[in-house]
């Protein structure tokens, strides 16, 4: 009887934040204003890219009562849950003062943007794909050979990623990677090479896509690390992402690296 209570008391809350700000709709077609925080250690805000569907919020424990903390965080700052879990919530839109002040809460880890996962989320049937066979690392390196002849190599810095290279055939692709929140370890079996350019249907294109695991294992949610994908076309980086997961089989992008 007492959970039925809370259930309704919680449902009762989220209504009334919906009453108080009916209106809480804004436009995440284009980067959003960022307020500055009024305290000394705000949580970070990950920048904005394109497709952003709603705003991700991350605790920094994952704690049963995490869920009432949304609701007393609904409540105290007036916006609209769309969704919540003991590690995070979503909301469709957050005034700019309003991330502000999350951000300000001692228990918040970050807040990031939901969009669609990455369009390549790993091999298809359609996509010749390369697997690992083999790799050697060194302070300075780390290079994996692939089941295609191709390789990956990666320049390091303490264990830190400086540069990426990828080598198929005689083709040399290469993206650096200072400047981007890319955490370490490389998990090597986790890694996948798609083929687009060898495709035999009419989507063909040149295009080559890198997906690997990176992380501790504190950071892995739903039993998945989070994942990279680096996508080149014709010869150039396309997109850079990190996938993490946010419940079973839903996750959220968000650039891998500085300036999108």
């Amino acid at each position: 009887m007492h959970t039925v209570a809370v259930v309704i008391f919680s449902l009762l809350c989220l209504c009334a934040c919906a009453d108080r700000n009916p209106a809480a709709t804004g436009d995440l077609s284009q980067p959003p204003v960022v307020a500055t925080p009024d305290c000394a250690s705000p949580a970070p805000q990950v920048a904005w890219v394109s497709g952003a569907q709603a705003f991700y919020v991350e605790y920094k424990s994952q704690l049963t009562a995490n869920m009432s903390r949304t609701i007393q965080l609904a409540e105290d700052i007036g916006f609209d849950v769309m969704g919540s879990a003991d590690r995070s919530f979503t909301v469709k839109w957050l005034e700019p003062v309003q991330v502000a002040r999350i951000r300000c809460e001692a228990d918040i880890a970050l807040v990031a943007y939901v969009i669609p996962p990455p369009i390549v989320t790993g091999p298809t049937p359609e996509s010749p794909t390369e697997k690992p066979i083999g790799s050697a690392s060194t302070e300075r390196s780390l290079t994996i050979q692939l089941d295609g002849n191709s390789t990956v190599s990666f320049a390091l810095d303490g264990g830190r990623p400086l540069s990426v290279e990828v080598k198929v055939g005689s083709q040399s692709l290469t993206a650096s990677l200072q400047g981007c929140a890319l955490p370490s370890p490389i998990h090597v079996k986790s890694m996948s090479l798609i083929r687009d350019d060898l495709r035999t249907d009419k989507l063909q294109i040149d295009s080559l896509t890198l997906l690997f695991d990176v992380g501790l294992e504190q950071e892995r949610r739903f039993e998945e690390l989070p994942r990279v994908q680096l996508s080149w076309l014709d010869e150039r980086l396309d997109q850079a992402l990190i996938t993490r997961l946010i419940k079973p089989n839903h996750g959220f992008s968000s650039p891998l690296c500085s300036g999108g």
